[in-house]
């Protein structure tokens, strides 16, 4: 019972701990969001990546294929949130989380339009979001080949969607 005791205590301060940790990641994204500043993406690529930065690019999306990261809610709804690779003038490739778009219940997946040409992009440079326990490919295609190529993801892995892709990406 001693034991159980102690591992359940120990647990709480596990816990108590991840909630500090959590509470000071959105202190800091909070922060970068209340200035706005933005740097250039060539410049926060090289920085430290735990942190957050504002940043702002010139570039062009791939084409194809449009990276969908499955089982995303809002609210009651479930979808997908929509990931593009930029390739900016200056800087490394870069995943852009174009927004969030719903999925009926037969799980057809959307096909979004791509920005089409030279564009630019500002927002909030952020590491990717946790794998937890990564079991199975990290994605599929949907639609592999062709202009609207799709695949849809079940976790964000750079270095997979790198090696896929023939592109490293930031």
């Amino acid at each position: 019972a001693l034991l159980l005791i102690a591992g359940f205590c120990a647990l709480g301060r596990w816990q108590l701990h991840r909630g500090a940790e959590k509470q000071a990641m959105l202190d800091a994204a909070h922060a970068v969001l209340s200035n706005k500043r933005a740097l250039p993406l060539s410049e926060a690529q090289g920085r430290d990546r735990r942190g957050y930065d504002w940043v702002a690019a010139h570039g062009r999306f791939l084409p194809s294929p449009v990276l969908l990261l499955d089982n995303q809610r809002r609210g009651d709804a479930v979808g997908v949130h929509v990931l593009a690779v930029l390739r900016p003038r200056e800087g490394r490739a870069q995943l852009v989380d174009l927004g969030w778009l719903p999925v009926p219940g037969n799980r057809l997946m959307p096909e979004p339009a791509m920005p089409v040409g030279e564009v630019e992009v500002s927002g909030l440079l952020a590491p990717p979001t946790g794998a937890g326990i990564a079991l199975g490919p990290s994605f599929t295609p949907v639609q592999p080949v062709g202009k609207n190529a799709r695949w849809l993801l079940t976790r964000v892995d750079l270095a997979a969607l790198s090696r896929e892709l023939k592109l490293p990406l930031a």
